[in-house]
């Protein structure tokens, strides 16, 4: 974006920044960027193939529209962005960090017990 036009648009009033700063939570932050490089993935495999906004539509059942739509963020679940990126040839392999650089997560798992005469269900940590 030219300077000039970011001048004028927050004369009008927008505010220019990434998603970590509209958003203010680190983690819709990360699911937003997850889903730019997906989409960013499956346009230049589809391009690299040669392969049309039409033709990929067709291949997953969608509309041209909507996958335009897509490849630029635009109403676009994260259904529709993996199922693009799949049809195309693409994968999440190296989109996802790995193990090793993902933060760890408490193990648990959901446990019935029997109190009181009835059963209830609860989260307990595994040891």
């Amino acid at each position: 974006m030219t300077p000039e036009k970011l001048k004028r648009l927050e004369a009008a009033g927008f505010v220019h920044g990434d998603a970590k700063e509209l958003l203010g939570s680190p983690d819709e932050a990360k699911l937003v960027e997850l889903r730019v490089e997906i989409a960013k993935a499956f346009r230049a495999i589809r391009k690299e193939a040669g392969m049309t906004r039409a033709e990929l539509a067709e291949r997953i059942g969608s509309s041209q529209s909507r996958i335009a739509a897509a490849e630029h963020g635009i109403d676009a679940g994260m259904d529709l962005l993996v199922r693009c990126l799949y049809a195309v040839g693409g994968t999440l392999k190296p989109v996802v960090p790995p193990a090793a650089k993902r933060p760890q997560i408490a193990k648990r798992r959901i446990v019935k017990e029997k109190v009181g005469g009835t059963r209830k269900s609860r989260v307990k940590p595994i040891v």
